[in-house]
């Protein structure tokens, strides 16, 4: 069969059609994509087809010998020149761990359509050398989108990032195993599926800097069908209406800010690249990947990363097997970004010299001497970058590291400095210099008005605020939305992150919600944004940071019942916490002697611990827990499930009291009355000793349709505050 009779099978899907090509290439065929790309077009319009295509030919050329160059051979193919570019400098993986360089098991990846440890598999995002990345929804939680990393290497990521709260982080809410495969799991939220990779490329189609930023908000403009996952998109102001050169320099101040919040807890990312920064679809970056970064806390360290993104000192380090790990510092990290902000204002890498071999260490050397003397200044390639942001670039790039920025907070304190309003006023003026001046001679003719007019009106900010409050105190949430977000893009105010955390908790957008909530506690640390915080996580799974966070509500002088019972849930739902969590469930009925909720979690309290076969619990801490069940029924309102736990306390009582079993029975049949399955009953292990003839009448009752079945565990701790 040849190339043209594979690539002409119309019926075959691109991905079919382009393995089938790098077989025949593998099996001795001449390696030419432009070829077959000529043949059969359609392949040309996609994209993926292309770079898959083309960086098997790369493969190829390198495994016969033949020295390629990267930069070259990519403007052969120019709608994925960058990423194409990127994926074959990215190809060496160098590392200090033979067992990273070895070819990984042979085990069965997922597959849209499966379902997987809890999760249904909608599509592969991307894959690298020991993980895939796919989206999936979440069953057990809504059906709610999220991202799954699978990888072999246990759970060392999910375990540092799960010690990271942080604007610019991707977060993690959970990490299982798949015991079949012996997988981990990673488990995050998900925000979209664009990485700065891909940024770069858009920005880059047509030769030369974009001009405004706006393209940087552009090239993450979600699919339709994504919008509903993602929630409102609110771009920065700056991405709306500053020059391209501030929209990167927004971006890389907050990835630096995000560095120097990681280094603080003395970790370093060691594999910063454009494609390990997801950018949300409203302009925010996000760090991912810390698979191969440095913890203090962790036993074993690996040293590796990706070798056009790494610093000398690393390069160094690999070469000598000697040196570990721990002699690299924060300043390598920053060498990496300042690599990220090159490529982000001129579109190429400093050096394009770079020529790759097949021998890793060859092209090691080869970059070493790179970085010593070919470096680029940034001017040199694209002078339309002003001074003070091409030194701060190029300072990144010292081959030294006592040269460059001593600290990520440093560096993001430089390029605060070149956002500056007289900066920007520069930049924006060199694009254009008579539209401004024009501008500002109307200006001066319109000023006395205008001081008047905003004399007399109430500030802008101020208005939205006040009408988005309004609006979210009539329930009309989307529009409370709207009203907020144009109040913080004019001015950052603690009080609108707050209202907007609120609107957003009420909708469900909940990592809105704790996006809006940590800037209103940056901004003005109070009880009140704590509380929102541990909402959201406990509302999330993520019971241990709920647990920090409503602690720090507690320590703020926000003590409420529904906060105190908020914490003892969270507590109860993490090992160990179940003593602590009875104190806080007593506090909050103390706070509030009506708060049903607080008693139905002391009653299910004593249903765990009478449940654990390991510490029998005594006969008066069962008799509580009847008494506080009772009390919530009494307090209402009453559920399927509320009654169906009052039965299961009085059939634990009953080994107490025999006669206490006919009270269980009365609170089946109340549980069936409001919508419980009669079925679930033959399967409950606890409603076991339950027997005769009224169990089985109940057994064989006809469901009915549910009124409300069960009830929240932990409530909206900002409701009436």
């Amino acid at each position: 069969m040849s190339q043209v009779d594979v690539v002409s099978a119309s019926t075959r899907s691109a991905k079919d059609l382009v393995a089938d090509v790098l077989e025949l290439w593998s099996k001795g065929q001449e390696p030419d994509a432009q070829a077959a790309l000529k043949e059969h077009p359609e392949l040309a319009s996609d994209n993926e087809a292309v770079t898959d295509l083309a960086f098997g030919e790369f493969c190829l050329r390198l495994d016969r010998g033949e020295f390629v160059n990267p930069r070259a051979f990519a403007d052969h193919f120019p709608t994925c020149r960058s990423t194409l570019f990127r994926i074959m400098n990215g190809h060496q993986l160098t590392v200090d761990n033979p067992g990273l360089i070895a070819d990984p098991p042979r085990k069965k990846w997922p597959e849209p359509g499966d379902e997987f440890v809890g999760f249904n598999v909608v599509r592969e995002l991307g894959r690298g050398a020991f993980a895939r990345v796919y989206l999936a929804t979440e069953p057990a939680l809504g059906g709610r989108s999220v991202v799954l990393k699978v990888g072999m290497h246990g759970s060392g990521e999910a375990e540092i990032l799960g010690r990271l709260r942080h604007d610019n982080i991707v977060p993690v809410y959970a990490m299982r195993q798949d015991l079949l495969t012996g997988m981990t799991v990673v488990c995050m939220p998900y925000l979209g599926a664009t990485t700065l990779a891909d940024v770069i490329e858009y920005a880059f189609t047509r030769p030369g800097m974009p001009a405004n930023a706006a393209v940087l908000f552009q090239a993450v403009k979600p699919k339709a069908e994504e919008k509903e996952n993602l929630g409102p998109l609110k771009p920065s102001p700056i991405l709306v209406s500053g020059t391209y050169v501030d929209g990167v320099l927004d971006i890389g101040m907050q990835l630096a800010e995000a560095l120097a919040f990681v280094h603080e807890r003395k970790i370093y990312h060691r594999d910063l690249k454009p494609s390990n920064v997801l950018v949300r679809p409203d302009g925010r970056p996000m760090l991912l990947d810390f698979n191969l970064s440095f913890d203090e806390q962790a036993a074993q360290q690996t040293l590796g990363g990706t070798l056009i993104y790494m610093a000398p000192e690393m390069l160094r380090a690999i070469a000598d097997k000697n040196t570990g790990p721990c002699l690299l510092d924060a300043r390598s990290d920053l060498y990496s970004l300042g690599v990220i902000l090159y490529e982000m204002l001129s579109g190429e890498h400093p050096f394009e010299a770079v020529f790759w071999g097949k021998s890793a260490e060859g092209n090691r050397q080869r970059l070493a001497e790179l970085q010593k003397t070919a470096l680029r200044p940034l001017r040199d390639v694209d002078p339309k970058v002003d001074k003070k942001v091409a030194r701060v670039v190029d300072r990144c790039l010292s081959y030294e590291p006592g040269e460059r920025f001593q600290s990520a907070a440093e560096l993001a304190r430089a390029l605060r400095s070149c956002l500056s309003r007289p900066q920007r006023w520069r930049r924006r003026l060199a694009r254009h210099p008579y539209a401004v001046l024009g501008a500002g001679i109307a200006g001066v003719i319109l000023v006395a008005a205008a001081a008047l007019f905003f004399a007399l009106r109430e500030p802008y900010p101020q208005h939205q605020l006040k009408e988005g409050m309004r609006a979210f105190e009539q329930g009309q949430y989307a529009e409370a939305i709207e009203y907020l977000s144009r109040s913080l893009a004019e001015a950052h105010s603690p009080q609108a992150y707050l209202a907007r955390g609120r609107v957003n908790m009420k909708v469900g957008q909940l990592n809105a919600a704790l996006d809006d909530f940590t800037s209103a506690d940056k901004l003005q640390p109070t009880g009140q944004t704590q509380a929102g915080l541990g909402y959201c996580y406990s509302a999330m799974g993520n019971h241990l940071l709920a647990v920090s966070s409503y602690r720090s509500a507690i320590n703020r002088g926000f003590k409420t019942a529904v906060v105190f019972n908020n914490l003892g849930y969270s507590l109860m739902c993490t090992q160990e916490g179940d003593d602590e969590a009875a104190q806080y469930y007593q506090k909050a009925i103390t706070a509030d002697p009506r708060l049903q909720i607080a008693y139905y979690n002391q009653a299910t309290l004593a249903l765990k611990k009478a449940c654990n076969q390991q510490v029998p619990i005594s006969p008066e801490a069962l008799r509580e827990g009847v008494k506080a069940i009772a009390k919530a029924i009494e307090l209402g309102p009453e559920t399927g499930q509320i009654h169906l736990d009052a039965a299961r306390l009085w059939v634990l009582a009953a080994k107490i009291e025999p006669r206490w079993e006919e009270l269980a029975l009365e609170h089946l049949g109340a549980a069936i009355d409001r919508g419980l399955p009669p079925a679930n009953l033959k399967s409950d292990r606890i409603l076991r000793p339950l027997h005769g003839d009224r169990f089985k009448q109940l057994t064989e009752r006809p469901a009915v349709n549910p009124s409300q079945t069960s009830l929240a565990r932990v409530l909206d701790p900002l409701q009436g505050n």
